[in-house]
């Protein structure tokens, strides 16, 4: 898969591993936390310091859980949204808060938006602008990302060549119950107990003859939630 940092001339390499959903609100609350860590590694590639992004998604309303809105599901996301709101500052638009949630007629799927996070991914490192451009769709504007048209149209903004997207997407989405059966393993591994997850992986330090084993840490996020720079500044502490 692509990396989101290239540099062969690095000292040290890092990987932040991040469980997610497309559909999960907490997920949009920490979408800066996320957008900021993209940022340091992009300023760390001059620093002999690598940090890779690996996207991990988990299918939460996939197949066989995908959610229809109802008034349950309204009430409980109407719960959860207010605390995203107040604990991130993220804003959820009218079109979602008054049309989606209305719209009865509306399946929630996370497998086609997760197929285009992936596919973006692979095809130019992007699956985060990806992710954020598909969570704006649908927290702000009120679209539906399971649609291919709104997937096309998300993947014209994203890519600078979109043309080959709906092959990507083809070949990703046979594949996509292993790329969530994976997810859930790690996050077992890890206890991760509910999305979204952060986990750091620090690759070990050449060896001869005594080759060592990565380390992970789980990152706690909630603290920063609304504090991008100082989850950026905690991610940089970590990094030696």
């Amino acid at each position: 898969m692509h990396s989101e940092t290239d540099d062969n001339t690095v000292s040290r390499t890092y990987t932040l591993h991040y469980y997610f959903d497309p559909l999960c609100g907490w997920c949009y609350g920490a979408a800066p936390l996320l957008n900021q860590a993209r940022q340091l590694a992009s300023e760390l590639a001059g620093q002999d310091i690598r940090l890779n992004m690996e996207l991990h998604p988990g299918g939460m309303f996939s197949k066989p859980h995908c959610m229809p809105v109802s008034e349950r599901f309204r009430a409980m996301a109407n719960h959860h949204d207010a605390r995203i709101a107040d604990l991130t500052g993220q804003i959820f638009g009218q079109a979602y808060q008054q049309e989606l949630l209305f719209d009865t007629a509306r399946i929630l799927d996370s497998t086609p938006p997760s197929v285009a996070v992936l596919a973006a991914q692979s095809m130019a490192g992007k699956g985060t602008d990806m992710l954020h451009s598909l969570q704006r769709a649908h927290y702000i504007e009120g679209l539906d990302i399971t649609a291919e048209k709104v997937l096309l149209q998300r993947a014209a903004e994203v890519l600078n060549n979109p043309q080959d997207f709906l092959h990507s997407l083809s070949v990703i989405t046979p594949r996509i119950s292993e790329r969530f059966n994976d997810c859930h393993q790690q996050m077992l591994r890890f206890n991760l107990r509910g999305y979204p997850g952060f986990v750091l992986e620090t690759a070990p330090a050449p060896a001869v003859n005594n080759p060592a084993e990565p380390h992970f840490r789980v990152l706690n996020h909630q603290p920063f939630y609304g504090q991008p720079m100082a989850f950026a500044d905690h991610l940089t502490s970590l990094l030696t």
